[in-house]
């Protein structure tokens, strides 16, 4: 009973000890909730089944939040799919290593960069960071190019002959490909790869490993050989084995026949090139190279050619997105077939880019990663996740989390990747190919591949598939996988499908010619005149010819307003390029009248409501909902009733004077809801939806009857505004310790505590323009009361007319730093750069003085002017257009940074600023000797002119609406016409030939001079503009007709004609040059063949040269040889010596000899002693005499019972001794 009880005790004991070391891990599961499970398994049974795996995290994510906190067994685990925590595990240096369940991939695949841990990881991932940098991945674009080719024959056959699995097909490619760029052999013909065995046992290695992670018993191999599993996944692993080491073995073979091992940089930095560089130099073994090719490869090729067939898939499912995709490689490659797409291509495929995206986000090429804590890792909320705990990253859900990405996140929808819509989720909330310490080594080298893929496919074939996107079911399967895979069906494109794109100067406007097809207006390209919408709005424009903006573009909805009937209509223009529509366009009704004589039309950013703008108010219509698989309003519905509230109506009542100059909505809205509006009083009212939040004063005020004051008469009257990019404020601390006691410092302090959260506090420089050119900034936040005014803020370098007398509009682009382009009623644009000052300066202004200013923190620096030409004269003079004034409106093109518009009475001009351009790549470069020139001149085009004679009669522009993917531009002029042109999106084409390769020439480039190609190119530039010509209200005369005819003609002959006859000859002499080049190389090729002779001769007289002397050399040695052993033993000394070494290295010899056999005698006597020690044992056990068992109990009692009457006579004789006294 007792050796029972003690062995309970140390049980319990031990269970508690156990307990007590995970307390950590119980204390965790009381922080963070998640489901229980059961005891022993915990939540191990939900994931023995790998199809019901991302279901189960779904279900559990669902219910206790996004991170949760469970057990696999005996295992802490966590399930991630919150951004922020996403983050704080991705880039703590204590949770780098992978989780315990890729155990399987080291089996499988190896132990490489995708399951190694930490160190070894970081050295290794150190050690092959080149293999995958820019200049390698640019090598590969070649073979991107041929194998696609090669890709488009394969799939000739497979086109108009219904649906397809392209999975295999794609496999193949993407192998070939990833062998071709990592190993750097092509393994089209092998046998293996041909007969597709090679693939087969790669999916079989993969769904094994697969089923080996998330059932633990099949790391087994005797339970694999059990359930018959481990024949297919030796041979898989095996073969698999063999052909990467077939490579490895091939390369090293190649590199020992070389007789020069001098490698290219580029070369030298491909993977196998790198890792048999390491491996020769001691610091990889043979199975570390093995192991890494294995998983490079394998990565490679397997979530590439997952990418672009799910792409594809979702692309067939939603067909109106493949037709934009379509459009904008259409729009770069002209012709189908193969061929050459570039990396600066690749960087203009903005729509395709988007939808790979958009791809990755909804399919994840890994659903599910695993990391695991090698210390304590304290996240963001202050919760401490001890060591020894694994954890899921959910990408798979955290990808279609409602909450991050909206309604529509699980559905596939590029405008995700919009910029006003990514721009303010959090960086971890999209990691397909995951971020931080341990991110993906190969990110780059697979959306390169991938777009190169995509476009050649998508440019020369329609997909099509008779699957429902809602049937898609996702497995784990350490990569993204389907039940079931839909088929394909390939189109060929058409020949009407091809078009001849033309380029007007400058390269802004880009026009197609369809072939094939019903002829269309080239300068309505859209059809736009034709449609119900713009058909209705002629009769209700305004009668007087005055430039304003009665349309506006958000994402695929085109607003435009119907004065006659005071209602908005807005039309989905790129359902409308797909074909037929059903709803041409829709009426959205104010629910109060609007009696604005509105001017403006402007949609938020977010595009969930329109202000309507006029001199004398400003109203908010509050837009519908979207839904239907078009996504038109309340789904197609014609008539729509929407909220209308009006601003300030009664304070416009109250003062006649009182006008509307400018409003923008602000960009940091959270709500898309604050609007800041500018009036002629010098203030700024902001709303947010109906309430007035704030007035900011930005200049001295104008009192009621002061319209015409010395104010205005000085230009000091507030016409334009524009939000620059937030800043942190400077000098806080110091100004808020100068202006306000303690006492206010502290209660601010505990109220600021109480109601906003702890983040830093960000202002918003808001750039006003005065009439006189002044500019002030008024630095404030979204929902701050207090402001700072700042100016007149200085402008260098000083002019006399202060940068324009008559200024009228401002805009401010946002690059680094941001760029103010500042606008004259004369036609003179400003590209100036806002700087932060050195110090703080105050200026003067003595009209401000009842206005606090504080001193400037930025200044203006003013780099070129632009002069606009507004219209043209008829009789080629420029006469007449120069002495026409009218207020120009800016508008800035938010696809391309480089570009915006200029609109007025005479027409619109496309303006590219150069010099943005050469601040980006300035800014991009990493080398300290790179210098900022900014030479390059801004250029403006003349895109469409309204007003050409010399009377004051104009066209004006109505509307400016810029459309994007595909980018065009559309314009409503006052006779009712409508302008719709597309634009070129490319930055390179904005620029001219010497300033886009000034930057990048080295110093041999430049003292070669331009090359032919920039010579042609700058010949046929043009200087003079040659507008559109719009429609003018009346008729003109013969007269007018006649000089416009002969100014036409007059431009041809000089800017065409002449420029061709340049042209030519300049080609003549390129190839007389070329001719004889091509002649002196000829006989230089001749003296270096007759050199090359005379040089092999030699080089075989000196090699039978060298073979007699190194013949004469071995002689010499020999002989030398001889006379040394010669002389030594000539010596007497060395004899004796020897002889006496001898005999010690003899007597040594003796000894050990018969110390061994000393040593041997005593093993043999210990083995004696052993035997017979244990033989003696093993008989005193046999002759030992055991009790019965009565016996031994009956003497066990009496011994007991004398141990007790022993005890009793010692106590009785203690206590005889204490009364004795003894």
């Amino acid at each position: 009973m007792l050796t029972w009880t003690l062995w309970c005790g140390l049980l319990f004991l031990l269970w508690f000890y156990f307990l007590w070391s995970r307390r950590r891990f119980y204390l965790l599961a009381l922080k963070i909730p998640g489901p229980l499970g059961y005891p022993i398994l915990g939540m191990a049974h939900w994931l023995m089944n790998r199809e019901d795996i991302l279901n189960a995290f779904g279900c559990f994510l669902d219910k206790h939040g996004p991170t949760i906190f469970s057990w696999l067994g005996p295992i802490p685990f966590m399930i991630v799919s919150d951004p922020q925590v996403v983050q704080d595990i991705f880039t703590s240096p204590h949770c780098v290593n992978k989780g315990i369940i890729y155990k399987a991939v080291d089996d499988g695949a190896g132990i490489g960069l995708f399951s190694m841990n930490d160190p070894r990881w970081s050295i290794h991932r150190k050690l092959l960071n080149p293999a995958f940098g820019h200049k390698v991945l640019l090598s590969f674009l070649p073979i991107f190019n041929r194998e696609t080719a090669l890709l488009l024959d394969q799939l000739k056959p497979l086109q108009d002959d219904g649906e397809k699995d392209l999975v295999p097909l794609l496999q193949s490619f993407t192998l070939g490909i990833a062998t071709q760029t990592t190993m750097g052999s092509d393994v089209r013909s092998e046998e293996n790869l041909m007969s597709k065995s090679l693939l087969d046992r790669y999916q079989c290695m993969l769904e094994t490993m697969t089923d080996m992670c998330f059932s633990p018993w099949l790391n087994s191999r005797f339970v694999r050989q059990l359930l018959g599993r481990e024949s297919h996944y030796y041979q898989a692993k095996t073969e698999i084995r063999q052909f990467i080491r077939k490579l490895i073995e091939k390369k090293l073979a190649a590199d020992q026949k070389e007789t020069q091992p001098a490698i290219k940089s580029i070369d030298k930095n491909i993977f196998l090139n790198l890792a048999t560089d390491l491996l020769r130099r001691g610091v990889f073994t043979w199975r570390n190279v093995e192991d890494e090719s294995n998983i490079i490869v394998f990565g490679a090729f397997e979530t590439t050619a997952n990418a672009i067939y799910y792409t594809l898939m979702l692309l067939a499912m939603f067909p109106d997105y493949q037709e934009r995709a379509f459009e904008e490689i259409q729009s770069l490659f002209p012709n189908t077939g193969d061929f050459e797409v570039t990396y600066a291509d690749t960087q203009q495929m903005v729509y395709l880019d988007m939808i790979l995206n958009e791809s990755m986000r909804v399919i994840p090429p890994v659903p599910v990663v695993s990391r695991q804590t090698s210390h304590d890792l304290t996240l963001s909320n202050g919760i401490v996740v001890p060591q020894g705990v694994q954890i899921a990253i959910d990408i798979y859900h955290m990808h279609r989390s409602k909450k991050i990405w909206g309604p529509e996140a699980e559905t596939f929808n590029p405008d995700h990747f919009l910029p006003h819509n990514i721009q303010d989720k959090h960086p971890y909330a999209y990691i397909p190919f995951t971020k931080g310490i341990r991110n993906c080594i190969g990110w780059r080298y697979a959306l390169i591949s991938a777009k190169v893929t995509l476009a050649k496919l998508l440019r020369n074939y329609r997909f099509k598939t008779s699957f429902p996107f809602e049937d898609l079911y996702f497995v784990e399967d350490i990569t993204m996988k389907l039940k079931t895979v839909p088929l394909l069906e390939l189109q060929k494109r058409n020949s009407y499908d091809h078009t001849v794109t033309l380029l007007a100067k400058g390269g802004h406007i880009e026009e197609q010619l369809s072939i094939n097809k019903p002829a269309m207006s080239l300068t309505d390209i859209l059809e736009l005149n034709k449609t119900e919408l713009f058909a209705k709005i002629r009769d209700g424009l305004p009668v007087v010819q005055k430039t304003q903006n009665l349309l506006d573009c958000k994402d695929d909805l085109l607003f435009a307003w119907d004065a006659k009937e005071c209602c908005l209509l807005v039309r989905n223009w790129r359902s409308s390029l797909a074909g037929e529509v059903s709803v041409q366009f829709q009426t959205l009704i104010p629910s109060s009248t609007v009696g604005l004589e509105v001017d403006r039309v402007l949609a938020s950013n977010e595009c969930s409501l329109v202000a309507l703008s006029g001199p004398r108010g400003v109203t908010i219509l509050e837009l519908p909902r979207r839904w239907g698989p078009d996504g038109y309003y309340k789904d197609g519905k014609a008539r729509i009733t929407c909220r209308t509230y009006s601003l300030d109506t009664q304070l416009f009542l109250n003062n006649p004077h009182l006008e509307v100059r400018q409003l923008r909505w602000h960009p940091h809205s959270v709500s898309d809801s604050t609007l800041l509006v500018l009036l002629n009083n010098n203030t700024i009212r902001v709303y947010n939806h109906s309430k007035l939040r704030h007035v900011w004063q930005v200049g001295p005020s104008l009192h009621r009857g002061e319209a015409s004051s010395s104010l205005c008469d000085f230009g000091e009257v507030a016409v334009d505004f524009d939000i620059a990019p937030a800043a942190k404020p400077r000098g806080e601390s110091e100004t808020t310790g100068k202006n306000e006691t303690t006492l206010d410092n502290s209660n601010k302090t505990l109220v600021a505590a109480k109601s906003l959260p702890k983040q830093e506090r960000i202002e918003w420089p808001i750039v006003v323009l005065r009439e006189n050119g002044n500019i002030y900034i008024l630095m404030t936040g979204v929902d701050s009361e207090m402001t700072r005014l700042q100016g007149p803020i200085t402008i260098t370098p000083q002019t006399r007319d202060n940068y324009g007398l008559e200024s009228c509009a401002l805009m401010i682009i946002p690059s680094l730093p941001p760029t103010i382009v500042m606008a004259e009623s004369n036609g003179k644009l400003h590209h100036a750069l806002l700087m932060e000052a050195e110090a703080a300066e105050l200026s003067f202004n003595e009209v401000d003085d009842f206005v606090l200013i504080e001193p400037a923190e930025y200044v203006v620096h003013v780099l070129e002017t632009v002069e606009l030409e507004l219209g043209l004269a008829a009789g080629g003079g420029g006469g007449g257009a120069a002495s026409y004034n009218c207020p120009v409106y800016l508008k800035r093109d938010l696809i391309n940074e480089m570009r915006y518009f200029a609109y007025h009475n005479a027409g619109l001009h496309a303006v590219t600023v150069s010099f943005i351009s050469e601040l980006q790549r300035y800014l991009d470069s990493e080398s300290e000797e790179d210098r900022l020139e900014l030479a390059a001149s801004s250029r403006a085009e003349y895109i469409l002119c309204t007003k050409f004679d010399s009377s004051e009669s104009v066209n004006a522009v109505f509307g400016l609406a810029l459309l994007q993917i595909p980018a065009g531009v559309v314009l409503l002029l006052g006779s009712g016409q409508v302008i719709s042109l597309k634009l070129v999106i490319d930055a390179q084409l904005l620029v001219t030939p010497n300033e886009s390769k000034q930057a990048g020439l080295d110093v041999s480039q430049q003292e070669s001079g331009p090359s032919f190609v920039d010579t042609i190119k700058s010949l046929l530039q043009r200087s003079v503009n040659q507008p559109i010509l719009a429609e003018k209200l009346a008729s003109p005369s013969a007269q007018e007709s006649y000089e416009l005819l002969n100014q036409a003609i007059e431009v041809l002959r000089e800017q065409y004609l002449k420029r061709h006859d340049l042209v030519r000859a300049a080609f003549a002499r390129h190839i007389n040059q070329i001719q004889l080049k091509r002649e002196q190389q000829k006989l230089e090729i001749q003296d270096l063949e007759q050199e090359r002779e005379l040089i092999s001769e030699r080089a075989h007289k000196l090699a039978e040269r060298f073979e007699e002397i190194s013949y004469s050399q071995e002689l010499l040695v020999r002989k030398c040889n001889g006379l040394m052993q010669k002389a030594n033993a000539a010596l007497p000394n060395n004899v004796v010596a020897e002889r006496e070494f001898a005999q010690e290295v003899s007597r040594l010899n003796t000894v050990t000899q018969s110390m061994a056999a000393g040593l041997e005698s005593c093993k043999k006597t210990l083995n004696k002693q052993r035997y017979h020690i244990a033989k003696s044992q093993e008989e005193l056990k046999k002759n030992a005499y055991e009790l019965p068992e009565k016996q031994h109990s009956t003497i066990t009692e009496i011994l007991t019972q004398l141990t007790g009457e022993i005890d009793r006579q010692i106590i009785d004789v203690k206590r005889i001794n204490k009364i004795v006294g003894v």
